[in-house]
């Protein structure tokens, strides 16, 4: 695994990669410049990102999401446990700037065709992804 920029989590503690496969969150630490750089040099990609967890699940609709959740809630005890999972998955101090996001999108065949030499592909981003280029 020469090379790997790997990580393993379970019950938010680090933890060997292979301690326990498939019981455990792994994650890869990705230089995602260069996977950008990377993805937009073949013809008809098209990348969108990087961008934050956090900026990621907020443009996603989870603070409707959490609301409506909380809305239903009559137990307080639940109802802190949804708050403090939108936290740890949000905030900047937690996961939602650590953990990013990269959208990559094969524009149509076509499309790659009828644009001139040169020209810029321009396709909707992904949900999510609207204020990235």
């Amino acid at each position: 695994m020469d090379g790997l920029r790997a990580q393993s989590i379970k019950g938010h503690k680090y933890q060997h990669i292979l301690a326990e496969p498939g019981e455990a969150d792994v994650s890869a630490l990705v230089d995602f410049a260069s996977l950008r750089r990377m993805a937009e040099s073949e013809p008809g990609v098209r990348a969108f990102g990087p961008v934050t967890q956090g900026e990621l699940l907020r443009a996603l609709g989870i603070q409707a999401r959490l609301a409506m959740l909380l809305r239903d809630e009559f137990d307080e005890g639940k109802a802190d446990e949804l708050f403090t999972a939108y936290e740890r998955l949000t905030h900047e101090s937690q996961m939602g700037k650590t953990y990013k996001a990269l959208a990559l999108l094969r524009l149509p065949e076509r499309a790659v065709v009828v644009a001139p030499e040169g020209t810029p592909q321009h396709v909707a981003p992904p949900a999510g992804f609207e204020l990235t280029t």
